[in-house]
Protein backbone atom coordinates (compact mmCIF):
# COMPACT_ATOMS: atom_id res chain seq x y z
CA UNK A 1 0.00 0.00 0.00
CA UNK A 2 0.98 3.52 -0.76
CA UNK A 3 0.92 7.15 0.90
CA UNK A 4 0.31 10.04 0.33
CA UNK A 5 3.18 12.67 -0.43
CA UNK A 6 2.51 16.15 2.64
CA UNK A 7 3.74 19.03 2.12
CA UNK A 8 3.64 21.61 5.10
CA UNK A 9 4.44 25.08 4.71
CA UNK A 10 4.43 28.10 6.66
CA UNK A 11 4.48 31.68 5.76
CA UNK A 12 6.61 33.70 8.23
CA UNK A 13 7.20 37.00 7.09
CA UNK A 14 3.70 37.96 5.67
CA UNK A 15 1.06 39.70 8.03
CA UNK A 16 -2.43 37.90 8.87
CA UNK A 17 -4.31 39.63 6.53
CA UNK A 18 -1.86 39.48 3.23
CA UNK A 19 -1.81 36.43 0.98
CA UNK A 20 0.58 34.12 2.21
CA UNK A 21 3.96 33.58 0.74
CA UNK A 22 4.57 29.71 1.67
CA UNK A 23 8.16 28.41 2.61
CA UNK A 24 8.33 24.65 2.44
CA UNK A 25 9.03 23.13 5.87
CA UNK A 26 8.20 19.70 5.37
CA UNK A 27 11.95 18.63 5.73
CA UNK A 28 10.81 19.70 9.80
CA UNK A 29 7.53 18.01 9.62
CA UNK A 30 6.87 14.73 12.10
CA UNK A 31 3.51 14.01 13.11
CA UNK A 32 0.23 16.24 13.16
CA UNK A 33 -3.74 15.74 14.19
CA UNK A 34 -6.69 18.26 13.22
CA UNK A 35 -10.38 18.06 13.81
CA UNK A 36 -12.78 20.34 12.34
CA UNK A 37 -16.66 20.10 11.80
CA UNK A 38 -19.59 19.71 13.79
CA UNK A 39 -21.23 16.61 15.39
CA UNK A 40 -25.23 17.22 13.95
CA UNK A 41 -26.50 18.95 11.34
CA UNK A 42 -28.46 21.47 14.13
CA UNK A 43 -24.93 22.17 15.58
CA UNK A 44 -23.18 25.26 14.36
CA UNK A 45 -20.05 24.48 12.97
CA UNK A 46 -16.86 25.09 15.81
CA UNK A 47 -13.32 26.51 15.01
CA UNK A 48 -11.15 23.94 13.44
CA UNK A 49 -8.10 23.09 15.38
CA UNK A 50 -4.33 21.26 14.36
CA UNK A 51 -1.12 20.69 16.10
CA UNK A 52 2.00 20.14 13.94
CA UNK A 53 4.89 18.18 15.57
CA UNK A 54 8.07 20.05 14.63
CA UNK A 55 11.85 19.30 14.43
CA UNK A 56 13.91 21.66 16.08
CA UNK A 57 17.64 21.38 16.23
CA UNK A 58 18.21 24.29 14.58
CA UNK A 59 16.16 26.59 16.64
CA UNK A 60 14.61 27.75 13.43
CA UNK A 61 10.80 27.71 15.17
CA UNK A 62 12.20 29.33 18.55
CA UNK A 63 11.20 33.03 18.73
CA UNK A 64 14.51 34.13 20.56
CA UNK A 65 16.46 32.31 17.40
CA UNK A 66 14.05 33.29 14.47
CA UNK A 67 12.42 37.19 14.98
CA UNK A 68 9.32 35.19 12.38
CA UNK A 69 8.27 33.20 14.97
CA UNK A 70 5.26 34.57 16.18
CA UNK A 71 1.29 33.93 16.94
CA UNK A 72 -0.78 34.01 13.92
CA UNK A 73 1.46 33.21 11.47
CA UNK A 74 -0.07 30.85 9.05
CA UNK A 75 0.23 26.85 8.71
CA UNK A 76 -0.58 24.94 5.52
CA UNK A 77 -0.98 21.35 5.33
CA UNK A 78 -1.67 19.40 1.58
CA UNK A 79 -1.53 15.95 0.38
CA UNK A 80 -0.98 14.74 -2.98
CA UNK A 81 -2.19 11.19 -3.99
CA UNK A 82 -2.67 9.92 -7.71
CA UNK A 83 -1.52 13.52 -8.89
CA UNK A 84 -4.92 15.28 -7.11
CA UNK A 85 -3.58 17.92 -4.48
CA UNK A 86 -6.07 17.96 -1.59
CA UNK A 87 -6.70 20.84 1.23
CA UNK A 88 -6.12 19.43 4.47
CA UNK A 89 -6.18 22.70 6.55
CA UNK A 90 -4.59 26.38 6.67
CA UNK A 91 -5.01 27.55 10.14
CA UNK A 92 -3.22 30.00 12.43
CA UNK A 93 -0.35 29.22 15.15
CA UNK A 94 -1.83 30.12 18.12
CA UNK A 95 1.66 29.17 20.29
CA UNK A 96 4.94 27.34 20.15
CA UNK A 97 5.34 25.34 23.12
CA UNK A 98 8.24 22.87 22.83
CA UNK A 99 7.82 19.29 23.15
CA UNK A 100 11.02 17.85 24.24
CA UNK A 101 14.56 19.63 24.61
CA UNK A 102 17.41 16.64 24.92
CA UNK A 103 20.98 17.21 24.36
CA UNK A 104 21.22 16.58 20.71
CA UNK A 105 17.53 17.34 19.91
CA UNK A 106 14.81 19.34 20.05
CA UNK A 107 11.06 18.88 19.27
CA UNK A 108 8.43 22.00 19.03
CA UNK A 109 4.44 21.11 18.88
CA UNK A 110 2.60 24.04 16.57
CA UNK A 111 -1.04 24.42 18.37
CA UNK A 112 -3.06 26.04 15.78
CA UNK A 113 -6.76 27.16 14.73
CA UNK A 114 -8.70 28.39 11.95
CA UNK A 115 -9.98 31.77 11.02
CA UNK A 116 -12.94 30.85 13.53
CA UNK A 117 -10.62 32.62 15.91
CA UNK A 118 -10.04 36.30 14.11
CA UNK A 119 -14.01 36.08 13.47
CA UNK A 120 -14.27 35.73 17.03
CA UNK A 121 -11.75 38.31 18.12
CA UNK A 122 -13.42 40.89 15.66
CA UNK A 123 -16.48 43.34 17.49
CA UNK A 124 -18.76 44.97 15.23
CA UNK A 125 -19.79 48.59 15.01
CA UNK A 126 -21.72 49.34 12.60
CA UNK A 127 -25.26 49.00 10.70
CA UNK A 128 -26.02 46.78 7.95
CA UNK A 129 -28.59 47.20 5.81
CA UNK A 130 -31.30 44.97 4.56
CA UNK A 131 -29.27 42.43 2.91
CA UNK A 132 -29.19 38.78 1.06
CA UNK A 133 -27.98 36.67 3.34
CA UNK A 134 -24.63 36.10 1.41
CA UNK A 135 -24.39 39.97 0.92
CA UNK A 136 -24.35 40.49 5.02
CA UNK A 137 -21.76 38.10 5.55
CA UNK A 138 -19.13 38.87 3.07
CA UNK A 139 -20.37 42.70 4.32
CA UNK A 140 -19.23 41.33 8.35
CA UNK A 141 -16.30 40.17 6.53
CA UNK A 142 -14.94 43.69 4.96
CA UNK A 143 -15.28 45.23 8.65
CA UNK A 144 -13.45 42.95 10.29
CA UNK A 145 -11.08 42.94 6.89
CA UNK A 146 -11.11 39.58 6.13
CA UNK A 147 -9.71 38.98 2.97
CA UNK A 148 -11.64 38.84 -0.48
CA UNK A 149 -9.31 36.27 -1.47
CA UNK A 150 -10.22 34.09 1.39
CA UNK A 151 -14.07 33.47 0.90
CA UNK A 152 -16.02 31.12 -1.13
CA UNK A 153 -19.72 32.50 -0.74
CA UNK A 154 -23.07 30.95 -2.54
CA UNK A 155 -25.70 32.86 -3.54
CA UNK A 156 -27.90 33.18 -0.01
CA UNK A 157 -32.37 32.79 -0.09
CA UNK A 158 -32.89 34.97 2.51
CA UNK A 159 -33.46 38.63 3.22
CA UNK A 160 -31.67 39.33 6.39
CA UNK A 161 -33.42 42.51 8.25
CA UNK A 162 -31.52 45.60 8.89
CA UNK A 163 -29.45 45.52 11.74
CA UNK A 164 -29.62 49.01 13.22
CA UNK A 165 -26.30 50.09 15.36
CA UNK A 166 -24.49 47.36 16.26
CA UNK A 167 -21.84 48.39 19.21
CA UNK A 168 -19.21 45.76 20.18
CA UNK A 169 -21.06 43.11 18.55
CA UNK A 170 -18.96 39.58 17.73
CA UNK A 171 -18.56 38.99 13.99
CA UNK A 172 -18.47 35.43 14.79
CA UNK A 173 -21.61 35.48 16.29
CA UNK A 174 -23.54 37.90 14.22
CA UNK A 175 -22.52 35.45 11.25
CA UNK A 176 -23.74 32.87 12.96
CA UNK A 177 -26.86 34.68 13.61
CA UNK A 178 -27.44 35.04 9.86
CA UNK A 179 -26.65 31.99 8.55
CA UNK A 180 -28.89 30.31 10.80
CA UNK A 181 -31.43 32.03 10.02
CA UNK A 182 -30.88 31.36 6.76
CA UNK A 183 -30.85 27.58 7.88
CA UNK A 184 -27.48 26.94 5.69
CA UNK A 185 -23.77 26.74 6.81
CA UNK A 186 -20.81 28.42 7.42
CA UNK A 187 -17.20 27.36 7.98
CA UNK A 188 -13.93 27.40 6.98
CA UNK A 189 -12.76 24.87 4.70
CA UNK A 190 -9.26 22.90 3.99
CA UNK A 191 -7.86 26.13 2.16
CA UNK A 192 -8.75 28.35 4.98
CA UNK A 193 -11.67 29.76 2.57
CA UNK A 194 -14.60 31.11 5.06
CA UNK A 195 -17.25 29.21 3.10
CA UNK A 196 -20.92 30.05 3.04
CA UNK A 197 -23.74 27.60 1.89
CA UNK A 198 -27.39 28.70 1.41
CA UNK A 199 -30.24 26.44 2.43
CA UNK A 200 -30.21 24.93 -1.64
CA UNK A 201 -27.23 23.89 -1.44
CA UNK A 202 -27.05 20.31 -0.37
CA UNK A 203 -29.86 20.10 -3.39
CA UNK A 204 -28.15 21.55 -6.42
CA UNK A 205 -26.38 18.99 -8.46
CA UNK A 206 -22.91 19.49 -7.84
CA UNK A 207 -19.40 17.62 -8.42
CA UNK A 208 -19.37 17.84 -4.64
CA UNK A 209 -23.28 16.87 -4.67
CA UNK A 210 -22.68 13.67 -6.19
CA UNK A 211 -22.39 10.64 -4.50
CA UNK A 212 -18.89 10.33 -4.01
CA UNK A 213 -18.23 6.61 -2.91
CA UNK A 214 -20.52 3.48 -1.76
CA UNK A 215 -19.08 1.37 1.07
CA UNK A 216 -19.97 -1.77 1.61
CA UNK A 217 -19.18 -6.01 1.12
CA UNK A 218 -20.29 -6.42 -2.28
CA UNK A 219 -18.31 -5.91 -5.63
CA UNK A 220 -17.20 -3.15 -6.83
CA UNK A 221 -17.84 -1.28 -2.68
CA UNK A 222 -15.06 0.63 -0.99
CA UNK A 223 -14.32 -1.47 2.63
CA UNK A 224 -14.87 -0.01 6.13
CA UNK A 225 -13.64 -0.79 9.33
CA UNK A 226 -16.16 -0.26 11.38
CA UNK A 227 -19.65 1.74 11.34
CA UNK A 228 -21.69 3.05 13.88
CA UNK A 229 -24.99 3.90 14.30
CA UNK A 230 -27.81 5.00 16.25
CA UNK A 231 -31.77 5.43 16.38
CA UNK A 232 -33.11 7.04 19.73
CA UNK A 233 -35.40 9.87 20.65
CA UNK A 234 -32.12 13.08 20.39
CA UNK A 235 -33.86 14.33 17.62
CA UNK A 236 -37.51 14.28 17.95
CA UNK A 237 -38.72 17.67 17.77
CA UNK A 238 -42.91 17.93 17.23
CA UNK A 239 -43.69 21.20 18.40
CA UNK A 240 -41.39 23.86 16.19
CA UNK A 241 -42.14 27.75 17.65
CA UNK A 242 -40.17 30.17 15.51
CA UNK A 243 -39.93 33.94 16.21
CA UNK A 244 -38.16 36.27 13.94
CA UNK A 245 -36.88 40.17 15.31
CA UNK A 246 -39.87 42.09 14.76
CA UNK A 247 -42.44 39.29 14.17
CA UNK A 248 -45.15 37.18 15.80
CA UNK A 249 -43.88 33.77 16.82
CA UNK A 250 -45.18 30.81 14.08
CA UNK A 251 -45.92 27.30 14.87
CA UNK A 252 -45.47 24.08 13.50
CA UNK A 253 -46.41 20.98 15.32
CA UNK A 254 -48.25 17.39 14.64
CA UNK A 255 -50.40 15.74 16.78
CA UNK A 256 -49.27 11.83 15.57
CA UNK A 257 -45.55 12.77 16.78
CA UNK A 258 -46.84 14.19 20.18
CA UNK A 259 -49.11 11.21 20.97
CA UNK A 260 -46.13 8.66 19.35
CA UNK A 261 -43.46 10.66 21.64
CA UNK A 262 -44.64 13.07 23.87
CA UNK A 263 -44.53 16.77 23.58
CA UNK A 264 -40.96 17.43 22.59
CA UNK A 265 -40.80 21.57 21.88
CA UNK A 266 -37.75 23.63 20.03
CA UNK A 267 -38.32 26.95 20.38
CA UNK A 268 -36.35 29.59 18.86
CA UNK A 269 -36.24 33.70 18.95
CA UNK A 270 -34.80 36.83 16.93
CA UNK A 271 -34.15 34.92 13.83
CA UNK A 272 -33.27 37.68 11.56
CA UNK A 273 -34.95 36.63 8.31
CA UNK A 274 -37.69 39.85 7.05
CA UNK A 275 -40.93 37.92 6.83
CA UNK A 276 -43.09 35.67 9.11
CA UNK A 277 -43.97 34.08 6.13
CA UNK A 278 -40.04 32.92 5.84
CA UNK A 279 -39.97 32.20 9.57
CA UNK A 280 -43.40 29.83 9.30
CA UNK A 281 -41.53 27.55 6.49
CA UNK A 282 -38.62 27.53 8.60
CA UNK A 283 -40.95 25.75 11.48
CA UNK A 284 -42.46 23.82 8.90
CA UNK A 285 -39.27 22.41 7.06
CA UNK A 286 -38.01 21.23 10.55
CA UNK A 287 -41.18 19.80 11.55
CA UNK A 288 -41.40 17.82 8.51
CA UNK A 289 -37.53 16.72 9.06
CA UNK A 290 -37.35 16.05 12.74
CA UNK A 291 -41.17 14.78 14.17
CA UNK A 292 -40.28 11.14 13.57
CA UNK A 293 -36.70 9.32 14.23
CA UNK A 294 -34.43 8.40 12.01
CA UNK A 295 -31.46 5.72 11.53
CA UNK A 296 -28.27 7.89 11.64
CA UNK A 297 -24.57 6.56 10.93
CA UNK A 298 -22.57 8.55 13.81
CA UNK A 299 -19.30 7.00 12.98
CA UNK A 300 -17.53 5.67 10.44
CA UNK A 301 -13.91 4.32 10.23
CA UNK A 302 -11.86 3.50 7.11
CA UNK A 303 -7.72 2.20 6.60
CA UNK A 304 -6.69 3.69 3.11
CA UNK A 305 -2.96 2.51 4.96
CA UNK A 306 -4.86 -1.56 3.61
CA UNK A 307 -6.50 0.04 0.65
CA UNK A 308 -5.18 2.34 -1.58
CA UNK A 309 -8.61 2.98 -2.92
CA UNK A 310 -9.80 5.26 0.72
CA UNK A 311 -7.00 7.94 0.05
CA UNK A 312 -9.47 9.67 -1.91
CA UNK A 313 -12.27 9.16 0.49
CA UNK A 314 -9.83 10.38 3.49
CA UNK A 315 -7.89 12.88 2.26
CA UNK A 316 -11.24 14.46 0.18
CA UNK A 317 -13.74 15.65 3.15
CA UNK A 318 -11.46 18.65 4.65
Amino acid sequence: MGWPTLELSWSPTTAIYTAPSWVDITSYFRAFDCTYGRQHELDRFEAGTSNILLTNNDRNFDPKSNTNVKPMRRFRLRATWAAVTYNIFSHFAEGYPKARVGPTSSEVQVKCVDGFKLLNLGDLNTSYASQVTDVRVGAVLDSILWPTADRSLRTGQSTIQASGTLTNANALQHIQDIVGSENGKFFMDGAGLATFLDRHAPWVVTAQNTSQATFGNDAGELPYTALEGTYDDSQIWNDIRLTRTGGAEQAATDATSKTDYGLRAMAESGLLVATDAETLDGANWRLLKYKDPSYRFTRMTIAPTANDSLWPQALGRA
